[in-house]
């Protein structure tokens, strides 16, 4: 318990404050992670679901609780990871240029939750998170194949079930989870071969936004 603590801790800033004397376990950043994104996606899925009316109304309030909830679970320094995507790009560009990457980068998220919440895809969302902190992790150490990765395709695949089992618009869900559990594998061997050179931040936050692509992707199939 006290290892998980110590996961959430890293991961939350509401467990900033709570002592913990030993370092987590990876598999329990992953875990650690994805109950975080569960808890703001839940947030979100509330509010479009009490807000009857416009969908697009809906979907916005929605989007804003989901940012206010993570505002208030997880650690600030995750943001960093925006401006880190942002200078890689815009490297060699000039100013105007280079606020436009950021600007993009920064909406990119709101406009991918605002959809998924819309299409009551929310369930998405922890399992993108899941994956994104399993190549973080495999980038930072190089594990390759390890308890994390079965911690995180395990929340991807569980997510997928659950939404396949909500009705015919999301049954191909299950099989877009296994997809994206492959293409997340294979994300920090590229990352190699394409001397990508991200912080920590930059990586989770890269692989999340794709996921999220793909689930939206996967649903409209």
């Amino acid at each position: 318990m006290n290892r998980f603590l110590a996961a959430l801790k890293r991961v939350s800033s509401l467990f900033a404050s709570v002592p913990t004397s030993e370092a987590p376990d990876a598999w329990m950043l992953v875990l650690a992670r994805a109950l975080v994104a569960f808890a703001t996606a839940l947030a979100g899925i509330l509010v479009v679901s009490l807000v009857k009316g416009d969908a697009v109304v809906s979907g916005i309030l929605g989007t804003l609780a989901f940012l206010g909830a993570r505002f208030f679970l997880v650690n600030r320094q995750e943001d960093s990871g925006i401006g880190d995507v942002s200078r890689q790009l815009s490297a060699g560009r000039d100013a105007s240029q280079a606020q436009i990457i950021l600007f993009a980068l920064t909406t990119l998220r709101p406009i991918c939750i605002f959809l998924l919440l819309m299409r009551g895809n929310w369930l998405w969302i922890p399992a993108a998170v899941a994956l994104s902190e399993a190549v973080a992790l495999d980038v930072e150490h190089a594990k390759g194949f390890s308890l994390a990765w079965i911690a995180a395709c395990a929340v991807a695949l569980a997510c997928g079930a659950l939404l396949a089992s909500f009705g015919r618009r999301y049954e191909s869900l299950f099989v877009v989870s296994l997809i994206a559990s492959a293409i997340a594998w294979m994300l920090p061997s590229a990352c190699q071969r394409l001397n990508v050179r991200l912080s920590r931040e930059g990586l989770l936050y890269s692989a999340e936004l794709l996921l999220l692509f793909l689930g939206l992707l996967g649903q409209a199939m």
